[in-house]
C-alpha cells in the first residue's frame, strides 16, 4: 500500500510547476548550506594539523585568486616563494611596490600574470632576475625593448624565447649578441634556405639537426650532408621520411633513433625490410607502429616486454595479459599501460601489481571505494601526488594520517573554497600563534547538530521565510556565521550569504537576519552592531549589494581615511585659531574623537570590517606603534586606536596636523598621524 502525505508527513509534495521550481530552489541552498557547515568543521583541521597547514600555506599562496586586503592581513603566514609564482592575484605596479621587500623576484621575474611594461621594468631594474626576465615569453617584446635593456639581458635565454617578434632585420642586428647554440634550437625564427645558408658557419649542428621547423628538403640534407649531426636527426620528426630518405643515408642514420621517431611512414612492409637494422627494443616502445594482436605475435620473440607495457597504442584486454603473463613487466604495466582499466581488472591481478606503480596511475577509474578496498596496499606517497583521484575535503579527512602533504593534489579542492573559509584557516593559525582572539564561535559548525532546537520556533519562522522547516537551523548557521565573523551590517551581511550559496538565497536574507537578530546565542555586541529591523525591513537588496562593490580593498579604505584625515585638519586648524596653542587648550583626546567616529563610520561600510581592522592593526604592529586591539568591532577598535595614541602623550595639546598634502600616500600619513608627529 502506498503512503499518502497524511500518513507520512514528511512526504515532499510536488502540486504544481511553481511548488517544483520552489522545492528545487530549496534544495539547491540546502546542498550549498550543509557544504558549507562541512567545510566550518574542516577549516579547524586545517589551521592547526602541522603538515596540513604547511600543505594549505603552499597551495593557496601559489594558486589562490587572494585579494590584496588578505596578502596584508596574513603577511607573516605566507610562503612569498609560492605568492611570488601565483598567477591569479590582481598584479599591479603599486601592489608590485608595496611588497618590494617580500618578493621572490627570481620567481617573480618569471610569472607571465603581471602588468609587463617597460615602465615596470625600469622601475625594478634592480630587482628583476634578468636570466629569468630574458626567457619570459609575457613580455611586450619589441625591437625598442630590447634596445632599451641591451646590457641587462641574458642573450642565451633570449636566443631560446621564441615569443620575440623575430625577423632576418632583427637577426642581423644583434649577431654578435646571440648565443648561436640556443638560436639553433629556436622553433620561431622565419626559417628559410636564405638565413639558414647565410649563418652557416655560426649554427650549433647538434640542436639544427633536431629543430623541426626547419624547411626541410632532401636538397637540405644533402647540400650539408658533412655537418649534420645524425644521430640527433634520426629523431627529427619535421624530415620528409620515406624509404628513399631512408636508403639514401642507410649508413648515415642511426637506426636506433630512427627505431623511436614516431614520424616515420612505419608499415609492416616497413618493419621487414629493414627488420636487422632496427634497435627492437625502442621499437617496442613506439606507439606509431601498426600495433595489433598479430603484430605482437607476429614479432613476439623480438620484443621488448617491459618496454611493450610502457607503450599507449598496444590494444590491452584481459585476455591479452593472460596470454602473455610470464613475458610482462608488471612495474611498467601498472604505471603507464593503457589497459581497458576497471576496477574488476584491478581485482583480478591484484597479486600481480606493482602498487607503488599502480597508485601513480592516473588512468585508473578511481573512487573513494577503490581507495578504501585496498588501502593497506597503496604507496600513500604515490597516491597523494596522483591528481586523478576524486579529491574533495571528504577524501582528504578520511585519510588525514596517511598522505603525504608535500605534494599538491592533496589540497587542489581549496581553490573551490570561497574567501571566507580562507580567512577563518588563517584566522585560526594566528590565534595558534597567540596573535588572535578566543577562537570559540557562537555559531560554530557543531552547533548545527549539537544546539538545541525549538522546534515550534523554527518552524514559525521557517513558514515566513519560505524555507522548509529542516533547513532552517542550516540557513540561522549561516547567517549568525557571516554576522559573528564581521559583516553585521545588513548590506555586508547579504554579499557574504550570495557569495556563499547564490542568488537563489536572495528572498530569504531578510528573514534569516532577522532569526539571528532574536537568537539565544547572539551576544548583545553583536546586536548593538546589527542594523535595525526596520531599516532592514525597508532596505532594497539590490541597491544595497550595488553600494557595497566599491569597498572591497583596504587601499579604498585608506584613500577615503586621507580624505577624512584632510577635513580633520582643516576642523583642528579652525580650532586652533580659536583656541590658542597653550597647555590649557584642546586635548588630544578632543582632537581625536571626531577622527575617531569618522573612522568608525567608515568601518561600518566596509563588506568585511574585521579584515580591513585586521590589516590596519598588522600596519600599526609591525610599526611597534600600537598594542592589540579588538577586530571583532569598528566601535572597539576606534576606542582601542585612540587609547592607544593617547598613551604617547596624553596631556598634550594639539595644534593642526602636518598638511596632508605634504605625504606621498595615504599609508605615510596614517602611519605619521600613529608616530605622534603633531606639532606642540
Amino acid at each position: 500500500m502506498s503512503e499518502t502525505p497524511e500518513s507520512n508527513p514528511g512526504t515532499l509534495v510536488v502540486s504544481s510547476p511553481k511548488a517544483l521550481a520552489i522545492a528545487n530552489r530549496q534544495l539547491r541552498i540546502a546542498g550549498q548550506a550543509l557544504a558549507r557547515i562541512g567545510r566550518e568543521r574542516y577549516i579547524e583541521f586545517f589551521a592547526t594539523h602541522p603538515q596540513a597547514s604547511k600543505a594549505f600555506i603552499a597551495e593557496v599562496s601559489h594558486n589562490y585568486p587572494l585579494t590584496e586586503s588578505m596578502i596584508t592581513c596574513y603577511s607573516g603566514l605566507w610562503d612569498w616563494n609560492s605568492l611570488s609564482w601565483n598567477r591569479r592575484l590582481s598584479w599591479t605596479v603599486a601592489f608590485i611596490d608595496r611588497y618590494s621587500e617580500r618578493w621572490k623576484w627570481g620567481a617573480l621575474s618569471q610569472n607571465q600574470a603581471l602588468p609587463w611594461s617597460e615602465s615596470l621594468l625600469s622601475r625594478f631594474a634592480a630587482s628583476w632576475d634578468w636570466r629569468s626576465i630574458s626567457r619570459n615569453e609575457a613580455l611586450p617584446w619589441s625591437d625598442a625593448l630590447l634596445e632599451r635593456f641591451i646590457t641587462r639581458w641574458d642573450w642565451g635565454f633570449l636566443s631560446s624565447n621564441e615569443a620575440l617578434p623575430w625577423t632576418d632585420a632583427l637577426i642581423d642586428r644583434y649577431a654578435d649578441r646571440w648565443v648561436w647554440s640556443s638560436l639553433s634550437g629556436n622553433t620561431a625564427l622565419p626559417w628559410s634556405d636564405a638565413l639558414f645558408d647565410r649563418y652557416a658557419g655560426s649554427w650549433n649542428w647538434s640542436n639544427i639537426s633536431l629543430n623541426e621547423a626547419l624547411p626541410w628538403s632532401e636538397g637540405l640534407i644533402d647540400r650539408y650532408a658533412d655537418s649534420w649531426n645524425w644521430y640527433v636527426l634520426s629523431l627529427n620528426k619535421g624530415l620528409p621520411w620515406n624509404e628513399s630518405l631512408l636508403d639514401r643515408y642507410i649508413n648515415r642514420w642511426h637506426w636506433g633513433r630512427l627505431s623511436f621517431n614516431s614520424a616515420l611512414p612505419w608499415t609492416d612492409a616497413l618493419i621487414d625490410r629493414y627488420a636487422n637494422l632496427w634497435n627492437w627494443s625502442y621499437l617496442s616502445g613506439n606507439s606509431a607502429l601498426p600495433w595489433s594482436e598479430a603484430f605482437l605475435e607476429r614479432y613476439a620473440e623480438r620484443l621488448d616486454w617491459c618496454r611493450i607495457e610502457d607503450n599507449v597504442a598496444v590494444p590491452w584486454t584481459q585476455a591479452l595479459i593472460d596470454r602473455y603473463v610470464d613475458s610482462l613487466c608488471w612495474g611498467f604495466l601498472s604505471f603507464k599501460g593503457n589497459l581497458p582499466w576497471s576496477e574488476a581488472l584491478i581485482d583480478h591481478n591484484c597479486d600481480s601489481w606493482e602498487w607503488e606503480y599502480l597508485s601513480a596511475n592516473e588512468a585508473i577509474p578511481w573512487t573513494e571505494a577503490l581507495i578504501d578496498r585496498y588501502a593497506d596496499r597503496w604507496d600513500w606517497e604515490q597516491l597523494s601526488s596522483n591528481s586523478a583521484l576524486p579529491w574533495s575535503e571528504a577524501l582528504v579527512k578520511t585519510y588525514v594520517d596517511r598522505w603525504s602533504w608535500e605534494y599538491g593534489p592533496v589540497t587542489t579542492f581549496l581553490l573551490q573554497w570561497p574567501e571566507a573559509s580562507i580567512r577563518a584557516v588563517m584566522d585560526l593559525m594566528l590565534q595558534k600563534l597567540g596573535r588572535g582572539s578566543n577562537p570559540r564561535r557562537a555559531f560554530c559548525a557543531a552547533d548545527v547538530v549539537d544546539h538545541p532546537k525549538d522546534e515550534q520556533h523554527h518552524e514559525n519562522l521557517a513558514q515566513s521565510a519560505g524555507l522548509d522547516p529542516a533547513l532552517m537551523e542550516a540557513g540561522i548557521y549561516l547567517a549568525g556565521f557571516h554576522i559573528e565573523t564581521g559583516a553585521r551590517a545588513f548590506a555586508a551581511y547579504c554579499k557574504a550569504m550570495i557569495d556563499d550559496l547564490g542568488d537563489d538565497i536572495k528572498p530569504h536574507l531578510k528573514q534569516l537576519y532577522a532569526a539571528v537578530r532574536f537568537d539565544p546565542r547572539t551576544t548583545e555586541d553583536m546586536q548593538k552592531c546589527m542594523d535595525s529591523m526596520a531599516s532592514v525591513e525597508d532596505a532594497d537588496v539590490e541597491n544595497l549589494l550595488s553600494r557595497t562593490s566599491d569597498m572591497d580593498d583596504p587601499t579604498t579604505v585608506l584613500r577615503e581615511m586621507e580624505r577624512l584625515c584632510s577635513e580633520f585638519a582643516q576642523a583642528e586648524a579652525t580650532a586652533a585659531a580659536s583656541v590658542p596653542a597653550r597647555p590649557d587648550g584642546i586635548t588630544r583626546r578632543d582632537a581625536l574623537r571626531p577622527f575617531m567616529d569618522k573612522l568608525e563610520d567608515l568601518l561600518r561600510q566596509e563588506d568585511d570590517p574585521p579584515a580591513t581592522m585586521r590589516w590596519l592593526e598588522t600596519c600599526f604592529y609591525d610599526e611597534g606603534l600600537v598594542g592589540e586591539m579588538r577586530t571583532d568591532d569598528p566601535m572597539a577598535f576606534a576606542i582601542d586606536l585612540m587609547e592607544n595614541l593617547l598613551e604617547k602623550d596624553p596631556d598634550s595639546y594639539i595644534v593642526p596636523l602636518q598638511d596632508p598634502r605634504t605625504f606621498e600616500n595615504a599609508e605615510e600619513l596614517v602611519l605619521a598621524m600613529l608616530k605622534g608627529t603633531w606639532d606642540h
